[in-house]
């Protein structure tokens, strides 16, 4: 089976990544109340360089291996996501092999009576 991010399974499976994002909000709201007063007590101000620390880590996820997907259109997006067969009209278009490809266009002209 091949693997698929994180954000193409959502269209698979959508009821249960969305449970699973609600399951991680309401884990860390029950964080932040029960741990944070405690931790602000005893180590004071020194407890927000850990936020600074975690802030610092998701900046730098997102940076480096979230895909950029500003721009291209959703077969060129489907492209990247799940390969050259995601799209089963993909070889169509220009976006693959980097050159346009000239079609055939047949325009037919019908009264109506």
């Amino acid at each position: 089976m091949r693997r698929r991010p994180g954000t193409s399974i959502w269209a698979i499976c959508e009821a249960k990544a969305w449970s699973y994002v609600l399951l991680v909000i309401q884990a860390s709201q029950i964080f932040g109340n029960y741990v944070n007063p405690v931790a602000l007590e005893n180590i004071g101000w020194h407890w927000y360089i850990y936020y600074c620390v975690w802030i610092a880590c998701i900046v730098a996820i997102v940076y480096f291996f979230f895909v950029e997907t500003r721009g291209p259109t959703l077969e060129e997006i489907a492209v990247i996501f799940d390969g050259p067969n995601a799209y089963p009209s993909a070889e169509k278009h220009s976006f693959l092999n980097g050159t346009e490809k000239a079609t055939h266009l047949e325009l037919s002209h019908v009264e109506k009576v």
